[in-house]
């Protein structure tokens, strides 16, 4: 993934507002979707108190829609003072992967992993703490007697369960539902190649990113998932946001998300569905989700 690191808050008075949307200061950006998945906060005048994912943002106009924590509308004004949070994002790359080692000691045995490289899927149900899962492809080193270093844990901020509270700003295909679970795989494809007068090396051949997402069963009339999953080019937006402090917070947002064919199934005898998905990239690349910790 690339990483842009917006190092300070982005903040001023916006100019108007109306529901569920602010324009920002005439500074802001003028590219769109600049702010897109990134933490507002209102700080003063018109919604103060608000904590928001900004789901979309048009540069000409400066307009940034959001969708609040709360999950309550909110009005913003001319005289809403705003902060967009100091943040770090990634997207998904094509090209220039990077490699790492991996250190493993056991008991003073220490196992070295050389030109990692891998793949990662993220988690979140309700009940649990969202995780990252990582899986690795290296390149072995034999292990050598090394003592144990000293740990040093700091900058740990605390988890969240995934709950209603923590967990927030959730839509798929533009429809907010009750969530029970969701998934995001970035699917890496992972070949270990050892070719005559050739280096050993991890690389990654290709990409598809997906996931799935359950949620309880909607009627048609509420989102016809059903005739979305059949609709050819019929790409919709995934989102959600988890934590309701800004410096612990992280969002998700994919604007082109292909659903497959839904299925039925029960939780606690109340009916659900688990909707299959992929992230598929606009003609421009590396844009099918970005993952911003705010």
């Amino acid at each position: 993934m690339s990483e842009t690191i917006t190092a300070a808050a982005v903040s001023g008075t916006a100019t108007a507002g109306g529901l569920n949307t602010i324009t920002l200061a005439a500074g802001a950006s003028a590219v769109n979707d600049f702010y897109k998945g990134q933490v507002l906060s209102i700080t003063g005048g018109a919604g103060s108190g608000t904590v928001a994912m900004i789901t979309g943002y048009v540069g000409s106009t400066k307009v940034a829609t959001f969708a609040s924590v709360s999950g309550v509308d909110v009005t913003a004004g001319a005289t809403s003072v705003y902060s967009i949070g100091a943040n770090a994002a990634y997207k998904p790359v094509s090209t220039g992967f990077e490699a790492i080692t991996i250190y493993y000691n056991m008991d003073g045995v220490l196992h070295r992993a050389t030109g990692c490289r891998g793949t990662f899927s993220l988690s979140g149900e309700v009940g649990q703490i969202p995780v990252i899962n990582f899986t690795m492809t290296g390149i072995y080193n034999p292990p050598t007697d090394t003592a144990l270093p000293t740990a040093t844990y700091t900058l740990q901020s605390k988890p969240l369960v995934f709950k209603s509270g923590n967990t927030n700003a959730f839509s798929l295909l533009s429809f907010t539902s009750c969530l029970q679970s969701l998934s995001f795989d970035i699917g890496n494809t992972l070949i270990y190649r050892e070719l005559v007068n050739c280096a050993k090396q991890i690389l990654i051949t290709d990409r598809r990113a997906n996931g799935t997402v359950v949620i309880e069963a909607p009627t048609i009339a509420q989102k016809d998932y059903f005739t979305a999953a059949i609709a050819d080019g019929a790409f919709g937006d995934f989102r959600f946001m988890h934590g309701n402090t800004v410096a612990n917070i992280v969002t998700m947002i994919s604007s082109t998300i292909d659903i497959a064919d839904p299925t039925y199934q029960d939780a606690n005898g109340i009916a659900h569905l688990s909707i299959p998905y992929t992230a598929v990239p606009t003609t421009a690349g590396n844009d099918e989700a970005i993952l911003i910790f705010s």
